[in-house]
């Protein structure tokens, strides 16, 4: 394995006017950015010793961005091709930066597990007063220990990323996007719960969120894991536009209102956590007529049927992917009517908004529909969820399907 170190960022002439909102990309093994913000205004003559290392494989780039309203400046970006210690020049649009970054060869560790070292043996610290001062967190009532103890036994290479549980919460769609990256990329749920844990703000392939103070004082509910409360409700919070998210504001609500135009914004959501350029939103009848009865513009979705929507799931994530399961939340707490007599269809003629999905869960294998039956494995409270029963009854549950792979 190779270790990158990133030195100091030296501005010799800066872009703007006033100070440079610099955010340095980077990107290790393929296309995804890494959820670490490494963000800092600098002006020139200012250096900033960033002092951080990542494992990786022998593929990197570093990009550095001026952060802009409308759009972002690339000053410049540079591949990593050598081993050794060397300085990186970024040059563009009137500014000139360096970086010295350090390529060293290890052995002994994968890259998983040296990011859970550095997280754990990490002495950052970005609040500079107040009761935080010195103990490299944000997070009032959120401990470092407990999201180190909870990486190691979530990821490999001796974790269960199945393990993954809501808790006492409403986040079952963003923990099923976390149980995405435990699956397909664990370095990078490692780097994001340290980046929100260290920062307070959240890094996606597209976005960049300073989340609440008000998050950030929340304890986790009773019954709830610091790592899924931090990771879970920091995603939810970057696409909430109506309710606080608070342990005690936030989790009261009806789940119906909770989820209410909810999926398509969860497939998006996907799309720029899990950087999968394909993320779909399979839609079912009954999907289809609440996405319709939308006010304002209508979302994207492909209307199709449960069967197919079950089976895209299945598809995604045999190609390495991710597949969501939009259910009605009974079917799964085991309040559903027995086999042979089914509860009355759920319509959307008078309330269009309650019939929106109540839970979400992530499918761990999936086969096509065969016959009459649905046959596949799910992921939900922390445990594995057997599927066979007839599509005639999984119709009355089942709403459709985020799907997408690389």
């Amino acid at each position: 394995m190779l270790t990158l170190e990133l030195g100091d960022l030296t501005c010799t002439t800066q872009n703007e006017s006033g100070s440079d909102e610099v955010l340095l990309e980077l990107r290790l093994d393929g296309a995804h950015r890494e959820p670490y913000p490494l963000y800092r205004e600098m002006d020139a003559g200012d250096s900033w010793t960033i002092d951080r290392s990542y494992g990786f494989g022998g593929q990197a780039t570093l990009t550095l961005l001026e952060l802009d309203p409308v759009a972002n400046d690339e000053i410049g970006s540079q591949p990593i091709d050598q081993s050794g210690q060397t300085t990186l020049s970024f040059e563009g649009d009137d500014a000139e930066y360096d970086l010295d970054v350090t390529v060293s060869q290890v052995s002994g560790t994968d890259p998983v597990s040296y990011a859970i070292d550095a997280f754990d043996n990490s002495t950052t610290s970005v609040v500079q007063s107040g009761s935080n001062a010195g103990n490299g967190t944000v997070w009032t009532g959120v401990s470092k220990q407990a999201l180190v103890n909870r990486l190691r036994t979530l990821l490999p290479p001796g974790g269960n990323p199945n393990l993954l549980h809501q808790g006492g919460t409403p986040f079952c769609g963003t923990i099923a996007l976390a149980l995405g990256l435990a699956q397909r990329q664990p370095r990078r749920l490692v780097e994001l719960t340290r980046g929100l844990f260290e920062t307070g703000e959240l890094l996606t392939v597209g976005e960049y969120t300073a989340l609440s103070e008000d998050l950030r004082a929340s304890p986790a509910p009773n019954n709830t894991r610091d790592l899924e409360w931090v990771v879970g409700a920091s995603l939810r919070e970057s696409k909430n536009w109506v309710i606080d998210v608070q342990n005690d504001v936030f989790l009261d609500k009806p789940l119906s209102l909770l989820h209410a135009g909810w999926p398509w914004v969860l497939r998006d959501l996907a799309a720029d956590v899990l950087d999968f350029g394909n993320m779909t939103l399979y839609a079912g009848p009954t999907l289809e007529t609440l996405l319709l009865n939308k006010p304002g513009a209508t979302p994207q979705f492909d209307p199709v049927s449960v069967e197919t929507s079950v089976e895209k799931a299945g598809e995604a994530y045999r190609n390495g992917g991710l597949g969501i399961l939009l259910l009605d939340g009974s079917f799964v707490q085991g309040e559903k009517t027995a086999a042979g007599n089914p509860p009355t269809p759920i319509t959307t003629a008078d309330e269009p908004w309650v019939a929106a999905p109540t839970h979400y869960i992530t499918c761990l294998d999936g086969n096509p529909v065969t016959g009459s039956d649905y046959t596949f494995r799910a992921q939900t409270w922390g445990g594995r969820v057997e599927f066979d029963l007839p599509v005639s009854e999984g119709n009355y549950y089942f709403f459709g399907t985020i799907a997408g792979y690389p």
